[in-house]
């Protein structure tokens, strides 16, 4: 699980990196968004495209929590997790 978390994590940055116009090896889960140069506008442009490309939703509240790098990939695989458990057939009642 761990090397697919990790895989996940790079994909995320890498996205993140091309809607900064940085490079990903500078990206680091403590880096804060700011620190890039990112605004608020970067930031949603990010957000739409790791919405895409996960088949996720982000919700707006967790939109405005993004401090750092770390902060979106953590979100990423919340919604993934929530995503798959959604799927999952319920169990039957009764």
């Amino acid at each position: 699980m761990a090397d697919a978390s990790r895989s996940l994590a790079d994909r995320v940055k890498a996205i993140i990196a091309e809607a900064f116009a940085v490079k990903p090896d500078q990206l680091h889960d403590h880096e804060q968004l700011a620190a890039l140069g990112a605004d608020s506008l970067d930031v949603l442009e990010a957000v739409m495209d790791i919405e895409m490309e996960f088949a996720i939703a982000i919700d707006d509240d967790a939109l405005e929590r993004f401090v750092t790098v770390g902060d979106v990939v953590a979100c990423v695989e919340r919604a993934l997790k929530d995503n798959t458990a959604q799927a999952e057939p319920r169990p039957e009642v009764g």
